[in-house]
Protein backbone atom coordinates (compact mmCIF):
# COMPACT_ATOMS: atom_id res chain seq x y z
CA UNK A 1 0.00 0.00 0.00
CA UNK A 2 1.05 3.48 -0.62
CA UNK A 3 0.42 6.70 0.73
CA UNK A 4 1.67 10.40 0.25
CA UNK A 5 4.50 9.97 2.12
CA UNK A 6 5.34 6.26 2.46
CA UNK A 7 5.00 2.77 0.75
CA UNK A 8 3.86 0.21 2.71
CA UNK A 9 4.44 -3.72 3.75
CA UNK A 10 2.00 -5.05 5.16
CA UNK A 11 1.19 -3.15 9.10
CA UNK A 12 4.70 -1.56 8.65
CA UNK A 13 5.96 1.59 6.67
CA UNK A 14 9.50 0.98 4.55
CA UNK A 15 11.63 3.53 5.81
CA UNK A 16 13.22 5.43 3.26
CA UNK A 17 10.72 4.19 0.61
CA UNK A 18 9.77 6.91 -2.36
CA UNK A 19 5.97 6.01 -3.10
CA UNK A 20 6.24 8.54 -6.29
CA UNK A 21 8.64 6.33 -7.72
CA UNK A 22 8.02 2.54 -6.11
CA UNK A 23 7.11 -0.55 -8.48
CA UNK A 24 5.52 -3.69 -7.22
CA UNK A 25 7.85 -6.68 -9.24
CA UNK A 26 6.04 -9.46 -7.14
CA UNK A 27 4.06 -10.26 -4.17
CA UNK A 28 7.43 -9.45 -1.75
CA UNK A 29 9.49 -7.29 -3.82
CA UNK A 30 9.31 -3.83 -4.73
CA UNK A 31 11.73 -1.19 -5.95
CA UNK A 32 11.62 2.77 -5.87
CA UNK A 33 14.42 4.95 -7.93
CA UNK A 34 17.17 4.27 -5.16
CA UNK A 35 16.47 1.25 -3.87
CA UNK A 36 15.02 -2.77 -3.72
CA UNK A 37 12.95 -3.71 -0.77
CA UNK A 38 12.04 -7.62 -0.34
CA UNK A 39 9.16 -7.90 2.29
CA UNK A 40 9.55 -4.67 3.24
CA UNK A 41 13.30 -4.44 4.14
CA UNK A 42 15.62 -2.72 1.88
CA UNK A 43 18.36 -4.55 0.34
CA UNK A 44 21.58 -2.45 -0.45
CA UNK A 45 23.88 -5.22 -3.08
CA UNK A 46 20.52 -4.57 -5.63
CA UNK A 47 21.06 -2.12 -8.34
CA UNK A 48 17.88 -0.18 -8.82
CA UNK A 49 17.80 1.15 -11.93
CA UNK A 50 18.32 -2.20 -13.49
CA UNK A 51 16.77 -4.14 -11.29
CA UNK A 52 14.02 -6.57 -13.01
CA UNK A 53 11.72 -9.56 -12.11
CA UNK A 54 12.90 -12.82 -14.58
CA UNK A 55 10.08 -15.05 -13.58
CA UNK A 56 9.12 -17.26 -10.41
CA UNK A 57 11.19 -15.91 -7.57
CA UNK A 58 14.26 -15.09 -10.28
CA UNK A 59 15.56 -11.28 -10.73
CA UNK A 60 18.79 -10.09 -12.65
CA UNK A 61 20.24 -6.37 -12.30
CA UNK A 62 23.20 -5.08 -14.15
CA UNK A 63 25.43 -7.13 -11.87
CA UNK A 64 23.95 -10.85 -12.42
CA UNK A 65 21.51 -13.26 -11.36
CA UNK A 66 19.33 -13.79 -8.13
CA UNK A 67 17.54 -16.48 -6.66
CA UNK A 68 15.08 -14.25 -4.25
CA UNK A 69 17.99 -12.39 -2.70
CA UNK A 70 20.72 -14.54 -3.31
CA UNK A 71 23.04 -14.88 -6.36
CA UNK A 72 22.80 -17.44 -8.86
CA UNK A 73 26.61 -18.77 -9.29
CA UNK A 74 27.78 -18.77 -12.37
CA UNK A 75 25.05 -17.31 -14.13
CA UNK A 76 25.53 -16.37 -17.35
CA UNK A 77 23.09 -12.78 -17.12
CA UNK A 78 23.03 -12.92 -21.17
CA UNK A 79 21.13 -16.23 -21.59
CA UNK A 80 19.43 -16.70 -18.69
CA UNK A 81 15.79 -17.92 -18.95
CA UNK A 82 13.34 -19.06 -16.65
CA UNK A 83 11.26 -21.60 -18.07
CA UNK A 84 7.70 -20.96 -17.37
CA UNK A 85 6.97 -19.51 -14.40
CA UNK A 86 8.78 -22.24 -12.33
CA UNK A 87 11.61 -22.87 -10.06
CA UNK A 88 13.54 -24.05 -13.36
CA UNK A 89 15.90 -21.58 -15.50
CA UNK A 90 18.97 -22.35 -17.62
CA UNK A 91 21.64 -20.24 -19.42
CA UNK A 92 23.92 -21.34 -22.06
CA UNK A 93 25.63 -23.91 -19.74
CA UNK A 94 23.50 -24.83 -16.88
CA UNK A 95 20.19 -25.77 -15.61
CA UNK A 96 19.09 -24.24 -12.21
CA UNK A 97 16.39 -25.40 -9.91
CA UNK A 98 15.31 -22.67 -6.79
CA UNK A 99 18.91 -20.77 -8.02
CA UNK A 100 21.06 -23.80 -7.53
CA UNK A 101 22.90 -26.01 -10.63
CA UNK A 102 21.61 -28.60 -11.28
CA UNK A 103 24.29 -31.22 -12.84
CA UNK A 104 23.87 -33.52 -15.11
CA UNK A 105 21.62 -31.82 -17.28
CA UNK A 106 21.41 -30.68 -20.50
CA UNK A 107 20.89 -27.03 -21.21
CA UNK A 108 20.45 -26.81 -24.73
CA UNK A 109 17.43 -29.24 -24.62
CA UNK A 110 15.80 -28.81 -21.30
CA UNK A 111 11.79 -28.23 -21.67
CA UNK A 112 9.64 -27.58 -19.04
CA UNK A 113 6.67 -29.68 -19.39
CA UNK A 114 4.83 -29.20 -15.79
CA UNK A 115 4.77 -26.80 -13.32
CA UNK A 116 2.62 -27.80 -10.46
CA UNK A 117 1.82 -25.26 -7.98
CA UNK A 118 1.98 -27.92 -5.17
CA UNK A 119 5.85 -27.08 -5.54
CA UNK A 120 6.91 -29.77 -8.19
CA UNK A 121 7.87 -29.88 -11.56
CA UNK A 122 8.53 -32.15 -14.89
CA UNK A 123 11.26 -31.70 -16.90
CA UNK A 124 12.88 -33.65 -19.95
CA UNK A 125 15.98 -33.50 -21.73
CA UNK A 126 17.69 -35.30 -24.40
CA UNK A 127 19.09 -37.66 -21.54
CA UNK A 128 15.66 -39.08 -19.67
CA UNK A 129 12.46 -37.31 -17.74
CA UNK A 130 12.69 -35.92 -14.56
CA UNK A 131 10.79 -34.62 -11.46
CA UNK A 132 12.29 -32.26 -9.22
CA UNK A 133 15.52 -32.62 -10.92
CA UNK A 134 15.36 -36.57 -10.07
CA UNK A 135 15.05 -38.88 -12.87
CA UNK A 136 12.35 -41.20 -14.04
CA UNK A 137 13.42 -44.69 -14.33
CA UNK A 138 13.09 -45.86 -18.24
CA UNK A 139 11.21 -42.59 -19.32
CA UNK A 140 11.68 -42.29 -23.21
CA UNK A 141 11.40 -38.39 -23.11
CA UNK A 142 11.10 -38.36 -27.41
CA UNK A 143 7.66 -40.44 -26.52
CA UNK A 144 6.61 -38.61 -23.12
CA UNK A 145 3.57 -36.97 -22.72
CA UNK A 146 1.95 -35.75 -19.65
CA UNK A 147 -1.38 -37.22 -18.75
CA UNK A 148 -2.21 -35.02 -15.92
CA UNK A 149 -0.66 -32.86 -13.44
CA UNK A 150 0.93 -36.26 -11.26
CA UNK A 151 1.28 -38.77 -14.24
CA UNK A 152 3.04 -38.85 -17.72
CA UNK A 153 3.36 -41.66 -19.86
CA UNK A 154 6.08 -42.14 -23.16
CA UNK A 155 3.59 -45.38 -24.06
CA UNK A 156 5.47 -48.44 -22.14
CA UNK A 157 5.30 -46.96 -18.26
CA UNK A 158 3.49 -44.62 -16.40
CA UNK A 159 5.55 -41.72 -14.71
CA UNK A 160 3.94 -40.42 -11.21
CA UNK A 161 5.09 -37.97 -8.63
CA UNK A 162 5.19 -39.32 -4.96
CA UNK A 163 4.19 -36.01 -3.79
CA UNK A 164 4.84 -37.17 0.16
CA UNK A 165 8.58 -37.75 -0.67
CA UNK A 166 8.83 -35.71 -4.31
CA UNK A 167 10.37 -38.55 -5.55
CA UNK A 168 9.93 -40.49 -9.30
CA UNK A 169 7.83 -43.31 -9.37
CA UNK A 170 7.64 -45.81 -12.52
CA UNK A 171 4.50 -47.97 -13.10
CA UNK A 172 4.43 -50.50 -15.62
CA UNK A 173 3.08 -54.16 -15.99
CA UNK A 174 5.19 -57.51 -15.53
CA UNK A 175 3.14 -60.47 -16.64
CA UNK A 176 0.53 -60.61 -14.60
CA UNK A 177 1.61 -58.38 -11.82
CA UNK A 178 1.91 -54.90 -11.58
CA UNK A 179 5.26 -53.29 -10.65
CA UNK A 180 6.22 -49.55 -8.97
CA UNK A 181 9.81 -48.78 -8.93
CA UNK A 182 11.79 -45.59 -7.51
CA UNK A 183 15.29 -44.49 -6.50
CA UNK A 184 16.49 -44.21 -2.91
CA UNK A 185 17.53 -40.63 -3.82
CA UNK A 186 20.30 -38.40 -1.73
CA UNK A 187 18.57 -35.26 -1.39
CA UNK A 188 21.18 -33.51 -0.31
CA UNK A 189 24.06 -34.03 -3.07
CA UNK A 190 20.96 -35.04 -5.82
CA UNK A 191 22.17 -38.07 -7.06
CA UNK A 192 20.76 -41.76 -6.75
Amino acid sequence: AMDADSVWYMDQAIAGSDPASFVILDNRVGKDHSGVYFSGERVSHFDAASFRHLGSAYFADKNGVYWGGDTVVGADLASFEVLGDSFVAKDNDHVYRSGQVIDGFDADTIQLLLHDPYGYQFTSDRDGVYVNGLKFLHADPADFTMRDNRCGTDGRYLFFVDVWHMTPVTVYREGDELVAETVLYDHEKKRS
